[in-house]
């Protein structure tokens, strides 16, 4: 459901983008990358990971910080207990039944259309006219072109429009569009919920008209005379949508973009803003993806990362201990009795999500610093990274309850040592 999600504010996003920025300009084979392109990328960039490389380059936020001040707990991810109850689990048997059942409505809807051109193969022959092959129809069918077949019945057209409606399609082949018409069908399937993923696919079928409009221009046909014939043609109903259909799209948009003054080649630098785009999507896919790869239990409490922290002697430990003050790192850290597995079972069985923040969907990481004493007693507990006072709250009520520790050692004696917890209050399921 997440990866989905991302999918789909990247399709929204970047379909805002082409319709803003785009869709008034000539350039009609940019376009097609463009809009292809955003059928390829957006399912893709929740699936690249990145989380790792953003949080090395990351080494000042809060969490890292704290790292470098004592010993530091592997991040925890605590949750409501009951966040995936029976009603949850309901809910979600029924979207999903759902989703399957548009899904498979569309996908027979598909092969139906696929088998109405085979019906209509069947029933044509072929023919050469103008040095094409095509397929004479014996209905009356708007013309249209699928991959390597052209379909027209010829009784029902003069040489001038024949000639004009075999250019027209003949693009629509030699460019291989019938591949971007399939590719859209598929992605509405199964994004059929998205309204954004219907558009992309009206932006293709409308860009490829273009494409064989202006292909048929630069031949050499004369532009008010295609024009017209266009006109005439409006009346005849095609058979399906999946094809490339000769007025498919409404005239009244195709005539204007072929009498459209040319767009400026620098206009072309504009498509290059597409890469900011894609990086800033791919950062915003990734903000969570430390946290997304280790979270496949249905624990309340996990452990993100397993952390090392050096035991090696420093000098500045002795300048510490002889000023009284905490060290960070000495030659044996603290450890809680058990060590840290024990430490998240004790948190596992004692947090409570408190459920006001539950209610308003208040979550966020908490991070807490403490003092392990000399004799393994916990003091100078302090909230370093705030989230709100709920959660707060509950940080500080966890580590108060604690076991004792026990104390680091420096030169074979006991010492205060800094303890920090990064705390991650999540109101997301475990996947």
């Amino acid at each position: 459901m997440v990866y989905l999600l991302k999918v789909n504010i990247a399709i929204a996003l970047f379909y805002a983008f082409y319709k803003l920025l785009l869709s008034k300009d000539t350039f009609f084979v940019w376009r097609r990358v463009a809009l292809l392109a955003i059928m390829v990328v957006s399912p893709v960039l929740p699936l690249v990971q990145i989380g790792e490389w953003l949080g090395n380059m990351a080494g000042l936020d809060a969490v890292t910080a704290f790292y470098y001040s004592g010993a530091v707990m592997p991040e925890l991810v605590v949750r409501p207990g009951n966040a995936t109850g029976d009603d949850v689990g309901w809910m979600g048997y029924t979207v999903t039944i759902i989703y399957c059942i548009v899904a498979g409505i569309l996908l027979l809807r598909l092969l139906v259309q696929l088998s109405s051109i085979l019906a209509l193969l069947r029933g044509s022959h072929k023919r050469r006219l103008y040095g094409t092959m095509i397929r004479v129809l014996v209905k009356d069918i708007a013309p249209f072109s699928f991959f390597k077949l052209i379909f027209i019945n010829t009784e029902s057209h003069g040489e001038a429009e024949l000639h004009e409606i075999i250019s027209h399609e003949r693009a629509h082949v030699e460019q291989w569009h019938s591949v971007d018409v399939l590719l859209s069908e598929l992605a509405c399937i199964v994004l059929w919920y998205n309204p954004f993923m219907w558009l992309v696919k009206q932006e293709i079928r409308n860009n490829l008209e273009y494409l064989a409009d202006n292909t048929v221009i630069v031949e050499g046909h004369e532009r008010k005379t295609y024009q017209y014939h266009l006109l005439g043609l409006t009346y005849q109903k095609a058979a399906a949508n999946l094809y490339n259909n000769f007025n498919v799209l409404p005239l009244k948009e195709r005539i204007k973009m072929m009498n459209k003054k040319r767009t400026r080649g620098i206009g072309k630098a504009k498509y290059l803003l597409f890469l900011p785009m894609i990086a800033a999507l791919l950062i915003g896919c990734n903000m969570d993806g430390a946290k997304a790869e280790n979270t496949g239990r249905e624990a309340v409490i996990e452990q993100d990362i397993a952390r090392a922290v050096s035991s090696a002697k420093v000098d500045y430990a002795e300048v510490a201990a002889e000023n009284g003050e905490p060290l960070k790192v000495v030659e044996k850290m603290p450890e809680y009795p058990g060590g840290e597995k024990a430490m998240l079972e004790y948190l596992k069985k004692n947090f409570a999500y408190p459920q006001k923040a539950h209610e308003e969907n208040i979550q966020g990481t908490v991070i807490v610093r403490f003092v392990v004493q000399k004799d393994g007693s916990i003091g100078d507990i302090q909230i370093i990274k705030k989230v709100h006072p709920l959660l707060d709250a509950e940080a500080e009520r966890l580590v108060k309850g604690m076991a004792k520790f026990e104390p680091g050692m420096q030169g074979n004696k006991p010492v205060d040592v800094y303890y920090t917890i990064p705390i991650v209050f999540s109101l997301t399921s475990a996947e």
